[in-house]
């Protein structure tokens, strides 16, 4: 019997799936302008900006396949060229994600989320393309000089990039890894020193580091006010992104 390879060779069968898809539209690669304005990246080709393209059924079917936290990397390295996505910041990941999804499926995305008072569920609809968009200043370098206000000393830190993503799972991670995303301390760039520096450092001082490092507020703000179609309770909430935030819905 022959396989789907050889028959897909054959003219007359390669001629219907042709004619099959003559109006599939075509998977235009769209340039996109970062919250970073993309200062931190050595591109590719440094002519050409940061690209995405619509998602497509193979690309849905490879995030669905994973089924893995890695999932949304993946469907990164699929639709976004000429930059490693590995060196991606975290704010500039966001706003592809949000890009990628608005290009293929629209900007409305509806979510059901459960009122904190009353448990009633509401069907909320976020317009993906009205999110506030932040911008770095244009000044901003990474990594950058931080004072320690406590210890009187100036850390220069940089922000977590998607390579990093290993370290800051959760809030435990983030405190044993500070050390990974603080360059130098009045200096010093001996990661033993820093490490054992970052432990005895007064409280003041590791929030400062972590509200440098973690805390940015630049790229999208993706949260806002729900009210209870029930109770009438408003309560901030945040768009969740998952695996099915990448399918029509």
């Amino acid at each position: 019997m022959e396989n789907e390879t050889t028959l897909s060779k054959q003219p007359d069968v390669a001629e219907a799936v042709d004619n099959i898809l003559e109006n599939l539209p075509s998977e235009l690669e769209e340039v996109i302008d970062l919250p970073s304005r993309s200062k931190f990246y050595s591109l590719k080709d440094p002519a050409e900006g940061i690209k995405i393209r619509p998602m497509n059924f193979s690309d849905e079917k490879a995030i669905v396949q994973a089924a893995t936290k890695d999932s949304i990397n993946i469907l990164l390295t699929r639709c976004v060229s000429n930059i490693d996505v590995t060196q991606l910041l975290q704010f500039d990941k966001l706003y592809l994600l949000m890009k990628i999804r608005e290009v293929s499926f629209g900007s409305n995305y509806s979510v059901n989320l459960i009122c904190d008072a009353c448990n009633n569920k509401n069907v909320v609809t976020y317009d993906i393309g009205s999110f506030r968009i932040k911008l770095i200043p244009e000044d901003l370098e990474d990594p950058r000089d931080l004072f320690l206000e406590a210890i009187g000393k100036t850390a220069k830190v940089r922000f977590p990039r998607v390579q990093d993503e290993v370290y800051i799972t959760n809030s435990a991670k983030v405190m044993d890894n500070l050390w990974r995303f603080v360059v130098s301390i009045d200096g010093h760039d001996n990661k033993a020193v820093i490490s054992k520096v970052i432990q005895k450092l007064p409280s003041k001082d590791v929030h400062l580091l972590m509200n440098d490092i973690f805390g940015s507020d630049y790229g999208l703000d993706t949260k806002g006010q729900v009210k209870c179609d029930s109770c009438g309770h408003i309560q901030i909430s945040e768009l969740p992104i998952g695996t099915d935030f990448f399918t029509l819905s």
